[in-house]
């Protein structure tokens, strides 16, 4: 929905689930230029931004380098590649997205990204926090609990785990961040 308002824009998405690849095509129709396709080598030219939602955490550690070097293999000068992922740090999070997803092989914290980017020359500029999406009343209930709960697993993570405090970005006790 978010991408309707980037009607002047040039989209194109990548996707390597059939299903998923003709999900995107449908709830795309009508948003001018865009361009879905399930192989990235088809995808040329210089991107302002390449934005990976959700893949990350599917990815074997071996595999991730290769991977992040051809997320941002199409970024131009000035480009920026947004990765949004389940938080690692979060111990509730952690435990939610690895035992209700079995396809999930890593959940990523901000020092992790980074030490998976720093061969490729990229560095973490900023760390958002994501909040769960209130869609039904189970989603509501889990949005209320992290809600309630972010203050205390902050600071029980800050108090047991010191080589946290020198990360250069704040400890954030959401969900996801990106």
């Amino acid at each position: 929905i978010f991408l309707r308002r980037y009607t002047q824009a040039e989209l194109v998405g990548f996707e390597v689930s059939d299903s998923q690849l003709k999900l995107a095509k449908q709830r795309s129709a009508g948003l001018g230029n865009t361009q879905l396709t399930q192989t990235l080598s088809t995808v040329g030219g210089d991107f302002d931004l390449v934005f990976c939602h959700h893949v990350v955490e599917h990815i074997a550690d071996a595999q991730l380098p290769d991977f992040i070097q051809q997320l941002a293999k199409p970024l131009g000068p000035g480009g920026k590649l947004v990765i949004a992922t389940p938080n690692g740090v979060n111990p509730v999070a952690y435990a939610y997205y690895m035992s209700t997803d079995r396809t999930h092989l890593r959940m990523h914290s901000s020092a992790t990204l980074a030490e998976v980017l720093r061969p490729s020359g990229l560095t973490i500029v900023s760390v958002h926090r994501e909040l769960p999406q209130a869609y039904d009343l189970s989603t509501l209930a889990k949005t209320l609990v992290w809600a309630i709960s972010a203050f205390f697993l902050k600071f029980i993570v800050l108090s047991n785990a010191a080589g946290v405090r020198a990360n250069r970005f704040g400890v954030s006790m959401a969900a996801t961040f990106y």
